[in-house]
């Protein structure tokens, strides 16, 4: 026969109860928290690898890309642009040949260029030559310009840069010039015009631009239009 168990026995078997079903009940939510982590750490991974995927297709992308890009050669890839297989052109020869870039530096006369250079054969004179200045057959001189000071004479209506200045409308501002050169052991002077607009007349004779002619003495010049005669002399 079963003891009998009164009203304070029920009540434990009634608490035992309650208590295990928290406890289970709160087993299960504990499973049921663990599992809901595994999903998360579960998707978490899934990111993680679609992340890599998409990093591996990028890196897959990008070498196909370089292997379809033509290749470059060596020098190409140094930046020198030029093929190995065409032959480089041979080194150029230096030049001591003047290159005229110092005289057009030098050859300025108070700001002005010059349309003249002294040749390397100039000379001061070694006779004391003069130009005696006739104006319309008159006898009587009007002016006389000494030449044996200097090698070179500038003739023209420029007074900035004209040695001997030629006042007549006609004249250009640079338009001839006298330059003693040495020819062989004299020293020889030479008249030569500098492309003026209405020429240099020597003996009644138009001189050619840009070219020396030898002058001697008593030899009549005349500079673009004008009636003056500069005559040759020795003193």
């Amino acid at each position: 026969t079963s003891p009998i168990r009164g009203p304070h026995h029920s009540r434990q078997k009634r608490s035992k109860e309650l208590a295990e079903r928290r406890m289970s009940k709160r087993g299960r939510t504990e499973r049921d928290y663990g599992r809901e982590e595994d999903v998360e750490e579960q998707w978490g991974r899934k990111e993680d690898y679609g992340n890599e995927e998409e990093r591996r297709k990028r890196n897959r992308k990008s070498s196909q890309d370089e292997e379809g890009a033509p290749r470059r050669t060596g020098s190409e890839a140094s930046g020198d642009g030029v093929d190995e297989g065409k032959e480089e052109p041979p080194p150029e020869e230096p030049n001591y040949e003047p290159s005229g870039l110092l005289a057009k530096e030098t050859n300025v006369r108070n700001g002005i260029t010059l349309k003249y250079t002294v040749p390397p054969e100039s000379r001061l004179p070694t006779k004391k030559w003069r130009f005696y200045v006739f104006k319309d057959d008159d006898e009587k001189e009007k002016e006389v310009h000494y030449l044996h000071r200097q090698a070179t004479y500038l003739f023209g209506k420029d007074e900035k840069v004209a040695d001997i200045v030629t006042r007549h409308p006609t004249c250009s501002k640079q338009h001839a010039v006298v330059q003693y050169r040495l020819v062989g052991t004299d020293v020889v002077p030479y008249l030569m015009d500098l492309e003026s607009t209405n020429g240099t007349v020597l003996n009644d004779k138009k001189i050619e631009p840009c070219r020396y002619v030898e002058l001697r003495e008593q030899d009549v010049i005349r500079f673009g239009r004008s009636s003056r005669d500069y005559v040759l002399m020795q003193a």
